[in-house]
Order: C-alpha cells, then sequence, then structure tokens
C-alpha cells in the first residue's frame, strides 16, 4: 500500500471508531429520552410537548457525551461554538424525529416507546454526519 492508501484507510478507520461511539453517546441519550418521555406522558403531559422535552435533554447529554468521549480529539472551536452547532444540526434532525414519532405514533397507531425509538434511529447517520464534518470540524 502506498502511504495515501494507508492514511486514506486510518482516516476511514477513525470515523467507524467515532461513528460507532456515537451510537453508543446516542443509546445513553436514547435511555435519557425514553425515560423523560414516559415519566411526563404518563404524568398527563401531551406526548408532542413531552417529546420535545425529552429530546432536548437528550441532546445535551448526548452533546456532553459526545465532548468528553467521542471527540475528545477533535476540539473543532470553543466549547459554546461547538454547543451551539451540536444544538442547531440537533434541533434540525429532532424537527424530523419529532414528527416521525407523532405519525408513527398517533398515525401508524404505533406504541410509545417503538415509535420515538424508530424515529431516533432513522435520524442517527445524518445526525452523526453532520456532527462529524461540522461541529468538531474533522475533515475527510
Amino acid at each position: 500500500m502506498d502511504f495515501l492508501t494507508k492514511q486514506r484507510n486510518a482516516l476511514q478507520s477513525e470515523r467507524i471508531v467515532k461513528l460507532v461511539k456515537f451510537g453508543i453517546v446516542g443509546a445513553s441519550g436514547l435511555v435519557v429520552n425514553n425515560g423523560i418521555l414516559w415519566v411526563l406522558v404518563y404524568s398527563g403531559m401531551f406526548d408532542l410537548v413531552a417529546s420535545i422535552i425529552a429530546t432536548e435533554a437528550a441532546i445535551i447529554t448526548n452533546f456532553i457525551g459526545n465532548s468528553i468521549w467521542t471527540w475528545k480529539d477533535h476540539a473543532g472551536g470553543s466549547w459554546r461554538r461547538r454547543f451551539i452547532m451540536f444544538q442547531g444540526i440537533s434541533v434540525f434532525a429532532a424537527v424530523f424525529t419529532v414528527a416521525l414519532f407523532w405519525t408513527l405514533h398517533n398515525v401508524v397507531g404505533m406504541p410509545l416507546l417503538i415509535a420515538n425509538t424508530t424515529a431516533i434511529f432513522i435520524t442517527f447517520l445524518i445526525n452523526f454526519t453532520l456532527n462529524h464534518k461540522f461541529t468538531w470540524k474533522v475533515e475527510q
């Protein structure tokens, strides 16, 4: 293998590791999201409002997890800039997640947590790709 091929392979391997870490952090965010969603809905809150609150809580915990673990080696600017970028990307994806959750749960009739989990998985790769490139500014 030549030098460029080795470099390309190393970057691809690094991206896969980060994708797995992002997924693990996301899974912890899913626990946060589903836990808060369940508590709020079964306490009497309207499911769409509860989903928005649960999603924001997961965004914040995911940012912290990804900052200290997934991309700890890629600062990508100030903490404030990264948080704003992560928040923006996550909110962009969350709009689709919440709309999809609501449709799957209220139109399709999927159970609450299955609808929520399905919606989150659908937006996972979009979130990773945008955050990898823009929040932590990893060039590839």
